[in-house]
């Protein structure tokens, strides 16, 4: 499955904390996001600090932005709406077998010269109804990627 070609948003380090959450907001709040199964994706209202702080501020071990920035995580702010409303699939969450999230997997060709390798993108929610909660976001590796696939059959495999 060929990866889609996506921009990396570089608008600077933890300084440009702000602008990163205005990324998100435009990305990522300001219309409704509906994945492919048909459910309309809910943001909550720290949702931003899940992608771009690790620890993030109601966590153990947070000491400020610029100790807990997560740059690679920031730059893909742009990827998330890509992910839920296109991914290559939609699978159970293999790291929380016993929780009902689930794995939206995208593969990206990113948009800059330096940049050879497909990437794995990870995007994590917690169905409620009719509608999926967004928990976090993350570039993961080709390990992850592959354990990821293996959390159980595809609800969702995009064809192409």
């Amino acid at each position: 499955m060929p990866g889609k070609r996506l921009p990396l948003h570089k608008l600077g380090d933890h300084s440009a904390y702000g602008e990163y959450i205005e990324l998100f907001r435009r990305t990522c709040l300001g219309k409704p996001i509906v994945d492919p199964l048909g459910r309309e994706v809910e943001f909550p209202p720290y949702a931003y600090a899940h992608i771009c702080l690790k620890p993030r501020p109601h966590e153990a071990g947070y000491v400020s932005v610029e100790a807990s920035w997560q740059a690679d995580r920031a730059e893909r702010i742009g990827w998330i709406e890509v992910a839920l409303r296109d991914p290559d699939e939609i699978r159970p969450n293999h790291q929380f077998r016993s929780s009902r999230n689930q794995a939206y997997l995208l593969t990206v060709e990113p948009d800059v010269p330096e940049a050879r390798t497909t990437e794995f993108f990870y995007v994590t929610v917690q169905p409620e109804g009719a509608k999926v909660v967004f928990l976090s976001a993350f570039p993961v590796d080709h390990r992850y990627w592959r354990d990821a696939r293996k959390g159980g059959k595809a609800l969702y495999r995009r064809v192409d």
